[in-house]
């Protein structure tokens, strides 16, 4: 039985250590949250502490509605923005349109589900071979991890002393040598079904609410009218998903937001060229 202290880290914590300027502090700061006795509570919509598969899991199904809402977005932009440049104001149909943008949110479940649905049968064939060359030929094995962390700067003997002693647990070392010889980082938790239902419905639910929002608007309102609040209504959204990825990424929320709001520009340059050529036939 280990007799190991149990200690768990803050990740938040870790996170702000290594941010604060003062070296001291910073040190102070990163034992404190390298020791805490007990899991620290997650708060709402950041972990703070390392989950594994489980928070690997969370955040693929996080990344995976917001890269197809994005999609979403930016594709019924590029239709309510190519209508406006065409004067197709009084023969818009908002459902067709929306039905576009479900075609297109029902290509990215499917290749979301052959993506996720392939590597996992890449992962797992290649998984079971490596576990039988560990089985048939261990020394081989062992040879070949002791010449990757050669090559990688560990001294020889160092190497060979660590890859041996990984190599007493045969599962454990099946999956270093995935991760490191083959490069290969464990299929997500997801399903292929899971993941193909998230990416349709991001796509498809936040997508669909541009045209449909600006075929409303042309009831009430000016064409020219209709296409602002339109475009405002994507770049606003557009905003927010930049800041929610923020969260996973940790990177600074404005920045991200900006960016993220920019990819509507190049969307609605194209979106207005060809709708002008459009009109002139």
């Amino acid at each position: 039985m280990s007799t190991t202290t149990l200690v768990y880290r803050s990740l938040a914590g870790a996170r702000s250590a290594f941010d604060n300027e003062d070296a001291d502090m910073a040190r102070q700061l990163s034992r404190v949250a390298h020791s805490l006795p007990s899991a620290p509570s997650k708060g709402p919509g950041a972990p703070t502490a390392e989950a594994g598969h489980n928070e690997a899991a969370a955040y693929t199904g996080m990344h995976l509605l917001l890269r197809s809402a994005l999609d979403g977005i930016l594709i019924g932009s590029f239709i309510v923005s190519f209508a406006d440049a065409a004067g197709w104001h009084a023969k818009f149909d908002p459902l067709f349109a929306a039905s576009f943008v479900g075609c297109w949110a029902l290509f990215l479940a499917s290749r979301e589900l052959l993506d996720v649905s392939t590597y996992k049968q890449h992962y797992s064939r290649e998984r079971r071979r490596e576990k039988w060359e560990l089985d048939n030929y261990p020394e081989g094995e062992v040879l070949e991890m002791v010449q990757l962390y050669v090559r990688k700067g560990l001294k020889e003997e160092k190497a060979r002393a660590a890859v041996e002693a990984m190599a007493t647990e045969s599962e454990f070392f099946v999956d270093v040598m995935m991760l490191e010889e083959l490069q290969m980082m464990p299929p997500p938790e997801l399903s292929g079904m899971e993941s193909a239902l998230r990416a349709g419905t991001g796509c498809c639910l936040c997508g669909s609410a541009i045209p449909l929002t600006y075929g409303a608007l042309l009831r009430g309102f000016s064409p020219h009218s209709s296409f602002t609040i339109a475009m405002l209504l994507a770049a606003v959204s557009l905003s927010y998903l930049g800041s929610r990825r923020a969260m996973i990424t940790h990177m600074a929320k404005l920045q991200l937001a900006a960016q993220t709001v920019a990819l509507l520009l190049p969307c609605l340059l194209f979106s207005r060229v060809a709708g002008a050529h459009a009109a002139a036939f």
